[in-house]
């Protein structure tokens, strides 16, 4: 995750749910704003991306297949309420 002049935001949560099963998994970003989340069955997401101070990055229709390695991006600005997120930064999930 990244703010709008692309430091990386630490310690920001990510919540992964399912939107079939509405399974949510959470991981936090490192000091590098990076986030793995292995073993996620193939199906279809909604990722939200939060930390104090700043907006939440929402991205919405991700799509994960069978044995898929993916990378999908968050992008935050300053405080308030939602954005979405289409680029610049490094999550990584796998099937």
């Amino acid at each position: 995750m990244r703010d709008p002049a692309g430091a990386a935001v630490p310690g920001a949560t990510v919540r992964i749910k399912s939107t079939t099963t509405n399974v949510e998994t959470t991981a936090m970003t490192n000091g590098e704003g990076n986030y793995q989340v292995p073993s996620l069955p193939a199906g279809n997401y909604t990722l939200r991306a939060a930390a104090q101070g700043f907006k939440t990055a929402v991205r919405t229709d991700v799509t994960l297949e069978v044995s898929q390695q993916a990378t999908f991006d968050a992008t935050t600005s300053s405080v308030g309420d939602v954005v979405d997120s289409t680029a610049n930064d490094v999550a990584q999930f796998w099937c």
